[in-house]
């Protein structure tokens, strides 16, 4: 077992990996689901870089066996062309470090991002399209090339609170992607409608929204990260945000876990909260009632945002069993008055 790193995850460096990377045990869990909670092998494999690649490299062991050798000296980044695509072929889902974390207390998937802060820090990454992707946050404080003029677009026919001008209890923070993307754009309009239905005092920044930074850090690029972090802090105290709630997964688990990693940042004095949080505590509290029967079969995703990273596993699906009891009672009613009228 390694002893447990005593640093804010973003003041960690790739020396204080050292010897989780020493002591990897190459047993797998980082790319196998531990044998006893699997029910078949169909579902055994829990890495999506290796299960896509077959190559171990694009593991969390992997990237444990690159570590050493760059601290020991016993590899050059030079030696290898795949590098750079081995470090940002992961999609940090998380999967590794949820079971290495609790069979071997070690942690892949922040070693694997601060190797890819080491590779920016040495002038080699990140790939092409990731520096349009930050060269684009830079500028535009979007990831996606859009105008800041553009970001509440989507806002268009909606009464909706001004939180720069008009206090609010909550502020809903919208994030680059459901802003910008005109196929998901109806995903928070209707977010909203429903939260405004249910009498939240919800408002938004609008052009004054930034991106949270999630695609900088998930990157490896803390420079751009801890601006982004520290500009978003100053916004939401400036205009007194005690309470914001993300419709992005990505959003919730960066503006909730992340910022507080962040060294030498101002204490985090606001609650952050996913959409289906709020919605769960508002079902449950009848503040929203379902009408109407949808004759539909749902299946959940779980984005790894919030559930590896974040432990949000239930809520979503009491709001889908909160639906179905109440599409079961609609049921029940149709059917005692069409036998009363008989």
């Amino acid at each position: 077992m390694s002893a447990k790193i005593e640093k804010k995850v973003y003041e960690r460096t790739l020396e204080d990996y050292r010897e989780q990377a020493w002591g990897d045990a190459r047993c797998n869990w980082c790319m196998n689901q531990w044998g006893w909670n699997v029910k078949s092998a169909r579902f055994n494999e829990i890495c999506p870089e290796f299960r896509y690649t077959r190559f171990f490299a694009y593991s969390g062991m992997g990237k444990f066996h690159i570590i050493r050798a760059l601290l020991e000296g016993d590899f050059d980044y030079k030696d290898s062309e795949k590098l750079l695509e081995i470090c940002y072929f992961c999609t940090s889902c998380g999967a590794c470090e949820m079971n290495c974390l609790r069979l071997n207390e070690k942690e892949p998937l922040k070693a694997a991002e601060a190797l890819k802060t080491r590779l920016i820090e040495l002038g080699i990454a990140p790939l092409p399209a990731h520096k349009e992707l930050l060269n684009s946050i830079k500028n535009y404080d979007n990831p996606w090339l859009k105008p800041r003029a553009k970001r509440m677009d989507w806002t268009k026919g909606l009464k909706i609170k001004d939180a720069a001008k008009e206090k609010c209890e909550y502020l809903f923070f919208a994030g680059c992607t459901p802003a910008y993307d005109p196929l998901i754009q109806h995903e928070i309009v209707n977010t909203v409608k429903v939260l405004q239905q249910a009498k939240v005092d919800v408002g938004i920044l609008g052009e004054k929204e930034i991106c949270c930074g999630s695609p900088a850090i998930r990157l490896g690029h803390r420079e751009i990260f801890f601006d982004l972090v520290k500009r978003n802090l100053q916004t939401f105290k400036e205009f007194g945000v005690k309470k914001i709630i993300t419709h992005c997964a990505g959003c919730f688990h960066t503006l909730k876990y992340d910022y507080p990693e962040v060294p030498g940042m101002p204490k985090i004095d606001f609650e952050v909260l996913h959409v289906s949080e709020v919605l769960d505590d508002l079902v449950t509290a009848g503040k929203i009632k379902f009408k109407k029967e949808v004759p539909m079969t749902v299946t959940w995703h779980d984005p790894c945002h919030i559930g590896r990273h974040c432990g949000i596993y239930e809520e979503p699906r009491n709001i889908l069993k909160a639906r179905r009891r109440g599409a079961n009672r609609i049921s029940r009613a149709l059917v005692e008055n069409s036998q009363r009228a008989h």
